[in-house]
């Protein structure tokens, strides 16, 4: 019985590494399995808002932001403003269709990556003041993003 209390255990912690905050796992994606550092904030009706940080090799490193509604059109973007209680962080970001997110791409080394490793949470929201404002813990996110940016070029 204790072995297997103890192989369910051990099964769970790569999911329970950051269970209050960000996860770094391997996922499969377009181009196969790649580290993913993500995060999911509060739904708001059928959509849950998260923020996922990839290696996109010579493109640097990719941020993908699924907002709570789908406002996104092919070939449209959005001006955004990524802000913690010290630092803010606009950036355009370009949809994409196949699961709805908004994307940009950027060295390891930009700012952005500062703003997501430092301080409690993380507010998104558009530079307009359109389109809803959405916040993310950023409990695990040094953590999670090392992971990731540890197999970038």
């Amino acid at each position: 019985m204790r072995r297997v209390l103890l192989a369910v255990a051990l099964a769970l912690l790569p999911g329970l590494a950051y269970a209050d905050g960000w996860v770094a796992q391997i996922e499969d994606g377009e181009g196969g399995k790649a580290m993913v550092a993500s995060i999911a904030g509060d739904p708001d009706g059928k959509l849950t808002p998260t923020l996922r940080l990839m290696c996109a090799g010579s493109r640097g490193v990719m941020l993908r932001y699924a907002m709570t509604t789908d406002t996104g059109a092919p070939g449209s973007s959005v001006n955004l403003l990524f802000e913690n209680e010290s630092k803010q962080v606009k950036m355009q970001m370009a949809y994409e269709a196949e699961d709805g997110a908004f994307v940009a791409y950027f060295h390891k080394t930009d700012p952005m990556i500062d703003l997501l490793e430092n301080g409690p949470d993380l507010y998104v929201s558009e530079t307009t003041g359109d389109g809803p404002a959405t916040s993310f813990s950023l409990d695990g996110a040094t953590k999670a993003i090392s992971a990731v940016l540890k197999g970038c070029k």
